[in-house]
């Protein structure tokens, strides 16, 4: 059972006051009861554990992710006396993550399967990260001999003069541009580039 509960732990699980969480069993915490098992094997391994992510469950029944870190605390003997451990809520962090990934993944499908040619160009140093199949086809090359280039080896300025139109672009300063570039049989093109 619990031996010491502080009125944060206790507002973190919804309970009134920590006193009455002292009537419960630790695995009654655990969304899945059976984690615990596996806490504790891991407590015993190590004296403790450090940053476990543990689906808990509140006292309504709801559930929240918590960062787990404990310590075993033992005797002169080496017997356990208790655990001393600390739960972090993470659940904010956890949809926060979710979010970014939906939304990297709605990104990268946009991206993909649009038909206007689309090139990711690092900043610094011009080099084409990234490139959608419109690119590839548009410039003639396949993706992976695209992404070997860098934006200088298509623009057919003067690289000093390039350099100068994507730090313009970098700072916000301007967005669209007209470039003569190069496709991979030769042939030259003036294209209307956008960059965000």
């Amino acid at each position: 059972g619990l031996v010491y509960a502080n009125e944060a732990f206790a507002a973190r699980f919804d309970y009134e006051d920590a006193e009455a969480m002292l009537e419960l069993d630790s695995p009654d915490l655990y969304a899945d009861p059976e984690t615990r098992d596996e806490v504790l094997r891991r407590e015993h391994e190590q004296d403790g554990v450090e940053g476990v992510e543990i689906e808990f469950r509140r006292k309504d029944g709801s559930t929240f992710t918590g960062l787990v870190s404990s310590t075993v605390v033992r005797d002169d003997t080496g017997a356990i006396q208790y655990y001393d451990g600390v739960v972090t809520d993470i659940t904010a962090r956890k949809e926060a993550e979710r979010a970014l990934r939906s939304s990297e993944h709605r990104f990268r499908e946009m991206f993909e399967e649009h038909s206007a040619p689309m090139l990711l160009v690092a900043p610094d140093s011009g080099a084409i990260v990234e490139a959608n199949a419109a690119a590839a086809s548009f410039y003639g090359y396949d993706r992976a001999d695209l992404t070997a280039l860098t934006i200088q080896d298509l623009n057919q300025l003067d690289p000093d003069e390039v350099d100068e139109h994507r730090h313009r672009a970098l700072d916000r300063q301007h967005n669209r541009f007209l470039f003569p570039h190069r496709r991979s049989d030769g042939t030259v093109r003036t294209v209307e580039v956008y960059s965000s």
